[in-house]
């Protein structure tokens, strides 16, 4: 490419929502790159492990853990052992699935094996939807929650 067309290339017009879009993809970026070289993500899953174990009202807020959900997870045994078992393969969090879980066990499960629980997901809201046009799946939608 020679001068002139690096020139005109350089002169492209952007449209505010391509410019609005990289412009904030940007920060988010540098603003989550710099949050994780200065605090250190794996300090910080231990720290919450530790204010969890302790079973002290815990914030993730602001945190970005390497996780995974626990639907991902094919190790046979307890829920302490899944845990575990995502723990030693690198992961610093696991997100748990609802409804139906059992918030006793998961508990116990982070307190054995210190990996914490960084989010939970409603896996019927695809089925069962909050603008459905039927009021009792509505109903039910909200109750899944």
């Amino acid at each position: 490419m020679n001068r002139k067309q690096a020139s005109l290339r350089c002169n492209a017009q952007i449209s505010r929502r391509a410019f609005t879009r990289h412009a904030i993809t940007g920060t988010t970026a540098v603003a989550l790159a710099g949050n994780a070289m200065l605090r250190g993500p794996s300090a910080l899953a231990q720290e919450t492990v530790d204010e969890q174990a302790d079973d002290r009202d815990v914030s993730l807020a602001g945190r970005v853990f390497k996780s995974l959900k626990i639907g991902m997870v094919k190790v046979e045994g307890t829920l302490a052992d899944r845990f575990k078992a995502v723990r030693e393969a690198g992961f610093e969090a696991i997100e748990m699935d609802s409804p139906g879980m059992n918030v006793e066990e998961t508990l116990a499960a982070i307190r054995e094996s210190g990996l914490p629980v960084d989010g939970t997901v409603c896996s019927t809201h695809w089925q069962d939807t909050h603008t459905n046009p039927d009021a009792e799946i509505r109903r039910k939608a909200l109750d899944d929650q």
